[in-house]
């Protein structure tokens, strides 16, 4: 309701209270066609009177509380809110494996880096096909002969019949289309930039994130959700962080790393057959040479 309203409109704007602190915001009336943002949303029982906002809404509400305010007078469509185009079906988040038991050894690939000891792997053996995982920045790809490979390449097909993605909840399931133009299963994390409007997603069968347009994300069919997903976050065990780096480059996000650990990194799990078992909470990976 509130994105039919306010998106792309000329508002009034009235600051009510003033901030003391320049960090924090203002408390402002926003107004269309004279009637106020707040009292439209009280009226329609989207929310409810703020005790701190009483003699505001008094002020621009006088007839509030009997119900004689004048919406035939209002230049408003919601006529697009019951469209298709906005409909987004409910689905349930993702499932994930379950991890052999503590100590029992299995073989894994790593599919993303996030920090030398923080990274998302698959269970199972590698697979001789053409990017099984970024870590060799050639791309996206899934194993062959495989359910949800079939499933995704059909998709692709077709794609489209797929939706426009309206509904950017955090953990919300999705399609995201990649830089090699075919569509993944993803999740929302948050909103990443309002104008122009950019979602992070997380691209949940690999761990790599990407800040995307809205038109590059798409309603996932339900049976996809079924799948559970590829790529497991872990913390890998015996290393950490040293205390000096002294001036080497180190990782934005991360700053306890450096950028030289992180490709040393890449190059130990690129192309290796690994091994893994987890401890505690703490995976340990062995590396085979093959």
């Amino acid at each position: 309701t509130l994105r039919e309203l306010l998106f792309q409109r000329n508002l009034e704007v009235e600051i009510m209270v003033e901030s003391e602190n320049c960090i924090q915001a203002p408390f402002v009336d926003l107004r269309f066609d004279g009637m106020s943002v707040s009292c439209f949303m009280i009226l329609h029982n989207h929310a409810v009177q703020n005790e701190q906002a009483s003699v505001m809404l008094k002020k621009y509400c006088p007839s509030l509380n009997n119900g004689n305010v004048p919406e035939e007078s209002w230049d408003l469509i919601h006529e697009d809110l019951l469209s298709t185009h906005f409909d987004t079906f409910m689905v349930p988040e993702y499932d994930y494996p379950l991890l052999p038991l503590p100590g029992k050894i299995f073989p894994v690939t790593v599919k993303h880096l996030e920090t030398p000891n923080q990274v998302y792997i698959s269970i199972g053996p590698r697979r001789d096909v053409e990017s099984d995982s970024d870590t060799d920045d050639s791309g996206i790809s899934y194993e062959p002969e495989d359910d949800l490979e079939q499933a995704l390449r059909e998709l692709n097909q077709n794609t489209e019949a797929l939706a426009l993605l309206t509904d950017f909840r955090s953990e919300m399931p999705c399609l995201a289309e990649y830089s090699d133009g075919r569509w993944y299963r993803a999740k929302v994390l948050s909103l990443a930039k309002v104008q122009p409007l950019m979602i992070l997603v997380q691209h949940v069968d690999f761990g790599s994130t990407a800040s995307l347009p809205d038109y590059r994300l798409r309603q996932i069919p339900a049976h996809l959700v079924t799948y559970p997903v590829r790529a497991i976050k872990v913390k890998l065990a015996g290393f950490k962080p040293p205390a000096l780096m002294n001036d080497m480059d180190r990782l934005v996000y991360s700053p306890d790393w450096s950028m030289e650990a992180l490709w040393t990194m890449v190059d130990i799990v690129q192309g290796n057959q690994l091994t893994a078992f987890l401890v505690k909470k703490v995976l340990q990976i062995w590396i085979c040479k093959e």
